[in-house]
């Protein structure tokens, strides 16, 4: 089942619920409530009508001229009509409508709801025959120019469709469809246009499977996060033809860091460097002691063979080919469109502030490497960096804090819901505004930007349009005379029906009161900024579905592990078959906003992560043992195993003899080294020793970064030194004592006893 789904159903949820201009009402035959089970039965047997408006010729009325509309009715209910369908439509007065608060109640109440009348008679309109069960038909309805009138030269006028079951006896108001709508009008230009621009983020999806996966399954999840048939995708493919802009999550395009083995891919292992396998014993090398204590031989190790130094192929990271796909595409639609570069990761700001991070994990979070890499991908010098928190926006003291971490100025601005700093919601204020310290707010208007997210379902994509077009006549009846700019932002879990987006867009992009702009000039330090007060305590965020999973405990312990993580990201090789091998952007998509859309997975994934850092950092260690050194000079032996169901590489063991002054001293350090996955290896340290006795050698293994792996092992050292040179200078003496001797007996010559005298010895 594709990951789109739920996300594509609670789009189109949404959607219904934001442009379900009224309800659907099925009114009972009696007022009485069904006291009987039969009676019950007979009232769900009954046809239930729904209606909703398929298209309306032209979207922005003029007075005096007609309008068409397709109304689409259906028959939701288990029997058909017992007749044909009458379709009306029924207009409201012309002052009923003129601020967004009005056009709120009238999508709620419709015609004859609180504060609005029930209306004129317009049109109407009969289907050909009864409707049948679960089927639908589409009718035209004109509506005559004559109809519609206003004293006011632009706004909107309530329209309602009403569907109701035709009997012998005349209309069956029992059986009744209401679809409260709106009709946008103009007759002649008297205002200043409003500046309206449009923002989307692109960022990922609360995938577990983008963190967690390896090899085949990471190459599907970012196929389907970003790849052809993704939701980004769409995103780009509604939104290229307009000036929109594009926020982007550096995430998105590369993972720099990630070594994974992919489908096809290399699974890269460094060469071992040399001595670092187990040699063959050698003369004079100091072996271990029989019967000293020995780490547990894992079952049927295996043990490396030296390895050949060779060119070492780049790992690749199964995600490389959807990114590099989604670079490429960007890179050429970024000539046309501005380009906004979130933090990497897009971490929930107002969470992690709330969790009490610190100002040293928000500036690793927040620092320019990711965004300066976006435009290096994507070749755009100078592309501004911004800060979007998701959530009713930030205190003061959190927009301190976030500038803060951004380092320099801060980002180059922040993006809020306009309704955090509008006090009225029938007074809107302009979209360029900034703090009192200097920093630029880009506000988006809540009500324009939820309607614009609900872009999924084409069944209600001309009401969606009519109510959009409504918020802004309303809008701009505001302040006509004056020069305003308006954003509308897309959620981050915006997933469009191509169509519907496109044809919003295209009715804007089309509409006199609309000039569709980029933003460009929001961004201008030359733009005049109206200033921005306090936070309001009551406010929402519309594009935000709740709270954020995310807690102090867990946030304390993601920042304890960036300094492990950084270290062995650089040691440890994933391959298709292994497990994860988490990295920074792995713990920094813990903090991620996306993971508000999808709660339930964050904690899973969360202990997924955590734990599979705690068996990297232990499943290799040295062995602890037992050594004698009958030597001056000699070479220890250390055995080194890997638990892990991954190649280890580029660590190196380090020794530090105890004792002041140590007995033994440690020559050279040993080159750093290879372990395959579960196998062992013994390396070779040059050693020296000073005096004889016990010593405690603690010994670690350390990745280039000096980040430690497993626990600390003694290696415990018998040293005996042979005092080589006191048997020199004994050999010394006895040669100059013989060498003596023998002169002294060459030099007295003959013996003084004659030879004669000799003789008569018996």
């Amino acid at each position: 089942m594709s990951r789109r789904r739920p996300a594509r159903a609670l789009g189109s949820a949404l959607s219904a619920l934001l442009v379900c201009l009224s309800a659907l009402v099925t009114v009972p035959a009696t007022a009485a409530a069904p006291s009987a089970i039969g009676s019950a039965a007979a009232q769900a047997s009954r046809a239930v009508l729904s209606v909703h408006v398929a298209a309306l010729e032209p979207v922005i009325a003029t007075p005096g001229q007609d309008v068409r509309a397709q109304v689409r009715v259906r028959n939701t209910g288990a029997s058909p009509t017992t007749g044909p369908v009458l379709v009306s439509a029924r207009l409201g007065a012309p002052g009923a409508m003129i601020t967004r608060s009005q056009v709120r109640a009238f999508a709620r109440a419709g015609l004859g709801g609180p504060g609005f009348r029930t209306g004129t008679f317009a049109a109407q309109t009969v289907t050909d025959q009864p409707l049948p069960p679960d089927t639908e038909t589409v009718v035209d309805v004109t509506i005559p120019g004559n109809r519609i009138t206003s004293n006011r030269t632009f706004g909107v006028l309530p329209l309602q469709f009403d569907a109701t079951e035709e009997t012998e006896s005349g209309a069956d108001s029992s059986i009744r469809a209401v679809r409260a709508t709106y009709l946008p009008y103009q007759s002649r230009k008297e205002y200043q246009p409003l500046d309206v621009s449009v923002v989307v983020p692109l960022t990922l999806d609360p995938d577990p499977a983008l963190i967690t996966a390896t090899g085949q399954q990471r190459a599907e999840a970012w196929a389907e996060a970003i790849g052809p048939d993704s939701r980004i995708e769409s995103i780009l493919a509604a939104t290229d033809r307009f000036p929109v802009t594009w926020a982007v999550d550096p995430a998105l395009l590369d993972t720099p860091g990630h070594v994974a083995a992919g489908a096809g891919g290399t699974s890269a292992v460094p060469p071992a460097a040399t001595g670092a396998q187990s040699p063959a014993a050698t003369p004079g090398a100091a072996a271990p002691e029989p019967g000293a204590a020995q780490t547990p031989t894992p079952p049927e190790p295996q043990t490396a063979p030296p390895a050949t130094p060779s060119p070492t192929p780049t790992p690749t990271d199964p995600a490389e080919a959807a990114q590099g796909a989604l670079r490429e595409r960007l890179a050429g639609l970024a000539t046309r469109h501005p380009v906004w570069a979130l933090p990497r990761n897009d971490p929930d700001l107002r969470a992690i502030i709330a969790a009490g991070a610190s100002p040293q994990y928000l500036s690793g979070l927040l620092g320019s490497t990711g965004d300066a890499r976006v435009a290096a991908l994507l070749g755009l010098p100078g592309m501004a960096r911004v800060a979007w928190p998701a959530g009713p926006g930030l205190s003061s003291a959190g927009i301190t804090a976030v500038r803060a971490g951004f380092g320099g100025d801060g980002p180059s601005a922040l993006v809020a819901p306009g309704s955090v700093y509008d006090e009225n919601p029938d007074v809107s204020g302009s979209a360029a505004r900034v703090t009192g310290g200097g920093l630029p707010v880009v506000t988006f208007d809540d009500e324009l930007s939820a309607l614009f997210t609900s872009a999924s379902d084409p069944a209600v994509a001309t009401e969606l349009t009519l109510r959009t077009l409504a918020e802004t006549v309303t809008l701009l009846s505001e302040a006509p005379g004056r020069q305003r700019s308006i954003v509308i932002a897309a959620g981050r879990d915006f997933d469009p029906d191509v169509g519907v987006a496109r044809g919003l867009l295209t009715t804007l992009q089309g509409t006199p009161w609309v000039r569709l702009t980029d933003t460009s000039a929001l961004l201008d330090a030359q733009t005049t900024r109206a200033p921005v007060g306090e936070r309001r305590a009551d406010a929402t965020d519309p594009l935000s579905p709740g709270d954020s999973p995310l807690t102090s405990s867990a946030l304390s312990s993601f920042a304890a592990l960036r300094a492990p993580l950084a270290g062995l990201a650089g040691v440890l090789t994933a391959t298709p078959t292994s497990a994860m091998v988490p990295d920074l952007d792995s713990l920094d998509g813990l903090v991620s906003t996306r993971w508000r859309f999808a709660p339930g997975g964050w904690k899973p994934t969360q202990q997924q992560v955590s734990a599979r850092v705690e068996e990297l950092t232990t499943g290799v260690s040295v062995v602890p043992s037992t050594f004698n050194f009958f030597a001056e000079h000699g070479a220890l032996q250390v055995t080194v195993v890997n638990d892990l169901d991954v190649d280890v590489h580029d660590v190196r063991v380090v020794l530090e003899p105890q004792g002041r002054p140590p007995r033994l001293r440690i020559v050279s350090e040993p080159a750093p080294m290879t372990i395959r996955a579960g196998s062992r290896t013994t390396v070779r340290v040059q050693a020296e020793a000073v005096a004889a006795g016990i010593v405690p050698v603690s010994t670690h293994l350390a990745t280039p970064t000096n980040t430690r792996l497993g626990t600390d092992a003694t290696v415990r050292v018998r040293v005996q030194p042979t005092n080589g040179w006191i048997m020199l200078a004994l050999g010394g003496l006895i040669g100059v004592v013989f060498v003596a001797g023998l002169y002294r007996a060459l030099r007295m010559g003959r013996p003084r006893v004659p030879s004669e005298s000799l003789k008569d010895i018996n």
